[in-house]
């Protein structure tokens, strides 16, 4: 992923959630593969990688968090309880919502951050300092050195 491709704005709250939208809705899929073959912090941990790198791009949070809202109501609906039914059991869904808040505001930070270091300028080299050259007179023939130019 190249630094910076979004501009050096970020995206609007608007298409930060629609767009999030659809990142989850792709997410969801290997979620729910990780979540088959490893259990559901497999697809919690695949979510929270796509919440974080989609926050990176977007580099909105409040679009982020949304984003990663969404992203809990798929892996709960789909991951952890199946058929899309939605249910809230506490302690452990407030964490799985945490983590992927987290994921969230880290992506976003960390695509500041990219698009700061690609716009930020370091400071030049100081150039050695360099000696002035003698001043000549008019006819090309250098002035002694406890002499003056002579005047015409």
């Amino acid at each position: 992923m190249r630094c910076g491709t979004t501009g050096s704005r970020g995206w609007s709250v608007g298409a930060s959630c629609g767009a999030g939208f659809f990142a989850m809705v792709v997410a969801a899929v290997p979620a729910w593969a990780a979540a088959l073959a490893g259990g559901a912090v497999a697809g919690l941990v695949v979510l929270a990688i796509a919440v974080s790198g989609y926050a990176a791009l977007a580099r909105n949070v409040p679009g982020a968090l949304v984003t990663a809202v969404l992203g809990w109501m798929f892996f709960n609906g789909f991951v952890a309880h199946r058929l899309g039914v939605l249910q809230w059991d506490g302690r452990a869904d407030t964490a799985e919502l945490a983590v992927l808040a987290g994921a969230a505001v880290v992506g976003s930070v960390l695509g500041w951050t990219c698009v700061r270091s690609r716009t930020t300028t370091t400071p030049a080299a100081v150039p050695a300092q360099r000696i002035a050259p003698r001043p000549e007179n008019r006819a090309g023939d250098r002035i002694p050195v406890g002499g003056s130019r002579p005047r015409r």
